[in-house]
């Protein structure tokens, strides 16, 4: 069943329903309680660990909100992906010739993930610059950065090649039927130009492959992991000549 572009934009921006407003509720108090109470700075005050400043309490409040947010644009993260996953799925013209025309499934995620791997890459930098990193400030939202790029790249493609494979598997079905058919009526099988086109044809959509991933998908998270770790290398380095000629 295809589907009207705005129903798509529709099921993907409604309003929040009572279940997604009570998982938000539960995961923005988790995650407050964690990271602020467990292991953040209110916690530490309130067990009279550190003498904080009452000022600097409204921090609290603030990125309690600002998680909020984040995790709500985390539940739209997640209805678009399952929507792209059920227009890959049902409303797709398959051509197996073609595939390379359903690449865009592979860079929508793609490009969520290049996001990770930076802020992954700029963590690392933060820990080699200060010794250390304060894992209450960057393992919630990485957790989160992770699993919503992994999400959001893999179930757009995961309807792709349900498609693919169910257009794979109905043209194998056709191609055999037909080459059958002209077997049983061909007395010199072997030399009928008709068989042999089919079964190359059939060859062909064989070696199709069934997910749409193109073969830049596999460098490009390793260069953009690369290039700022380099560049962090570079700089150290530079600074490390520097202060050496001085």
């Amino acid at each position: 069943m295809r589907r009207e572009p705005e129903e798509f934009i529709s099921a993907v921006s409604r309003a929040l329903n009572g279940r997604e407003w009570i998982v938000l509720l539960l995961i923005s108090t988790l995650v407050w309680y964690l990271v602020k109470v467990q292991f953040g700075a209110l916690g530490s005050y309130l067990r009279g660990e550190v003498a904080t400043s009452i000022v600097h309490l409204w921090t609290i409040q603030f990125f309690a909100l600002m998680r909020a947010l984040l995790i709500y644009t985390a539940i739209l993260v997640y209805r678009l992906a399952s929507q792209l996953c059920e227009l890959g799925r049902n409303s797709l013209r398959i051509d197996l010739l073609a595939t390379h025309r359903l690449s865009p499934f592979m860079g929508i995620g793609q490009r969520a993930v290049l996001f990770a791997i930076g802020g992954l890459s700029s963590m690392l930098v933060q820990g080699a610059l200060l010794g250390g990193v304060v894992l209450a400030d960057w393992v919630p939202a990485t957790l989160l950065v992770v699993l919503l790029s992994g999400w959001l790249l893999l179930r757009p493609i995961w309807g792709v090649h349900l498609a693919l494979r169910t257009a794979r598997n109905a043209e194998l079905a056709r191609l055999d039927a037909v080459i059958g058919y002209h077997e049983a009526r061909s007395v010199e099988q072997l030399v009928d130009p008709a068989i042999e086109h089919l079964q190359r044809h059939r060859e062909r959509v064989l070696s199709v492959s069934v997910w749409p991933i193109t073969s830049s998908a596999w460098w490009r998270p390793v260069l953009y992991f690369v290039i700022p770790t380099l560049a962090w290398v570079a700089a150290a380095l530079v600074e490390s000549l520097v202060d050496a000629s001085l």
